[in-house]
C-alpha cells in the first residue's frame, strides 16, 4: 500500500489528523515534503467532474487538512514551512510577490489580484463567486473534496499575509462549518472572499511599505518603524523545500506515483 495511504488510513479515528499535522514542520523534512506535495499537486487523470475545481484525492486527507489549517492560525512557525515550499515550487512566483511590493499606482486592487491569483490559483475566476450554481452542484456532490480545497487556499493566503510581516493575520474561517449543504441555512457562511483578504494584504503592503525589510533568517518581512523609509527588495525565490533543509533537494517521481 502507498505509504500516504498507510499513513492517512486511520485519519479519521479522533486525534489522529491533529496528531499528523503536528509533526509537519522542518524538523520532520521529508514527511513534510511528502505530503506537501502531494496535497498541493494536481490530477489530471481525474473524472471530468473535479476539471476546473479541486483534485479528488484530497478528500481521504481531509481530517489532516482540517488539522493544518488549525495549526496554521497559531503556529507561525509553521506558516513559514509553507510559505517557504509554495515559493519554492513556483506555486507563489517571484513576479507575483513583485506585484505586492510593486503595483502599479494605476491598477485598481481587484486587477491587481486577478493577475497576481491566477498563476497561483487557476481556480480562481471560478472559486471568486462561492454562491455560483456550478460551485454548488460541486460542493454538494463532493463535499470533502470542496471542504478540503477551501482550507488549503486559505492556507495560502496566511502565508502569503504572515510572508509580508503582518503583525495580526486577517481572519480565514472555518470551512468545516459551511458543510453539509443539505442545510440551506449554512449558505449564509460562503461569505469568505480571497478577493478581500488578498486585498487587505495589499492594502497593509502599501502603508507600510517604507519600513518593511526582508529578514533571511525569519524567511519574511519584518516591520521596522523607526528605520529611514526604503523600498523593500524582491527576495530570492528558496532554494530548498523547506527552512533549514538538509542535504540535496529531493527529486521524487511523478505526484501519485510510489506516494
Amino acid at each position: 500500500m502507498p505509504w500516504l495511504e498507510l499513513l492517512t488510513q486511520d485519519a479519521g479515528t479522533r486525534g489522529i489528523g491533529e496528531a499528523i499535522a503536528w509533526k509537519l514542520g522542518p524538523r520532520r523534512q521529508d514527511l513534510t515534503y511528502r505530503l506537501f506535495r502531494h496535497l498541493f499537486a494536481a490530477r489530471p487523470g481525474d473524472p471530468p467532474e473535479y476539471h476546473g475545481f479541486f483534485p479528488s484525492h484530497l478528500e481521504r486527507f481531509l481530517p489532516v487538512i482540517r488539522a493544518l489549517s488549525a495549526r496554521a492560525k497559531r503556529d507561525p512557525e509553521f506558516l513559514g514551512a509553507c510559505l517557504h515550499f509554495l515559493r519554492f515550487k513556483g506555486e507563489i512566483a517571484d513576479q507575483e510577490i513583485d506585484r505586492i511590493l510593486n503595483p502599479p499606482k494605476d491598477l485598481p486592487y481587484g486587477t491587481l489580484f486577478e493577475a497576481l491569483l491566477v498563476p497561483v490559483f487557476p481556480l480562481y475566476f471560478k472559486l471568486r463567486d462561492l454562491n455560483s450554481p456550478d460551485i454548488l452542484d460541486f460542493a454538494r456532490k463532493h463535499p470533502a473534496v470542496m471542504e478540503a480545497g477551501l482550507h488549503l487556499r486559505g492556507l495560502r493566503s496566511l502565508s502569503v499575509a504572515w510572508f509580508f510581516g503582518m503583525p495580526s493575520l486577517p481572519e480565514i474561517p472555518d470551512f468545516s462549518t459551511y458543510f453539509p449543504l443539505d442545510d440551506v441555512s449554512r449558505l449564509k457562511r460562503w461569505n469568505w472572499s480571497e478577493d478581500r483578504y488578498r486585498n487587505a494584504v495589499a492594502a497593509w503592503v502599501r502603508e507600510n511599505k517604507g519600513q518593511l525589510f526582508f529578514d533571511p533568517a525569519l524567511g519574511r518581512f519584518v516591520l521596522d518603524p523607526k528605520a529611514p523609509p526604503a523600498e523593500p527588495k524582491l527576495p530570492p525565490r528558496p532554494g530548498t523545500p523547506l527552512p533549514g533543509w538538509s542535504g540535496p533537494s529531493p527529486s521524487w517521481p511523478s505526484p501519485g506515483v510510489n506516494e
